[in-house]
């Protein structure tokens, strides 16, 4: 806003709140997970912590994903449609914004059992750390690029941050394989969504 002025933000803005308004109901899960992973952080209870972990990072990227390709889609109808066609800008932001989340949210389920598990530190500085790098990034990038550019600025911290850290150090702490991570959270999702692809092509 200081830099573009409050009026040439709107663009961004709806976006913005489209995605919060999208994520919402699917980030209660990772607050649901917490105290569950507490009571489950025992030794004699690791294989249903995994078990669990691996479900609930599997639903949520399936639902999250599921509203990435119903925006893909559908989401620039939506804004024609409740803010006029001037804001089709909004449509490439929204779209932007939701593939970060793609990472987030299930990455937001792995810092739940971390909290959990009572490892609070590693992943608080890993948000403050990913916070400071978006707002840096989200500066420099709007000076190239305006708009796109802070939601740009957004996207690459959480897929570098996120996958390249949070997910290894977190199996590491949970005593899981990636490949059974990827097999058993991941895969299974991609059938649906692929179907669900397909329907709305």
């Amino acid at each position: 806003g200081i830099m573009m002025g409050t009026d040439k933000i709107v663009p961004y803005y709806i976006a913005l709140r489209l995605t919060q308004f999208l994520k919402q109901p699917i980030d209660k899960i990772s607050q649901i997970c917490m105290p569950t992973a507490g009571a489950l952080s025992a030794v004699t209870e690791r294989h249903r912590l995994q078990r669990f972990l691996l479900k609930a990072v599997g639903t949520v990227l399936l639902l999250v994903g599921g509203v990435f390709i119903g925006a893909w889609f559908f989401g620039g109808d939506v804004i024609r449609n409740w803010m006029g066609g001037e804001y089709s800008t909004s449509h490439h932001i929204l779209v932007i914004l939701l593939a970060a989340q793609l990472v987030a949210l299930p990455c937001s389920v792995m810092r739940s059992f971390l909290f959990g598990m009572g490892d609070v530190r590693f992943p608080a500085i890993l948000y403050l750390t990913e916070a400071l790098c978006n707002l840096t990034l989200s500066i420099t990038l709007c000076s190239f690029w305006g708009l796109t550019g802070v939601a740009w600025g957004t996207f690459v911290p959480v897929l570098c941050i996120e996958l390249g850290v949070l997910v290894p150090v977190a199996l590491g702490r949970m005593g899981l394989k990636p490949q059974r991570f990827f097999m058993e959270a991941i895969v299974p999702q991609l059938l649906p969504l692929a179907a669900l692809f397909g329907y709305c092509v």
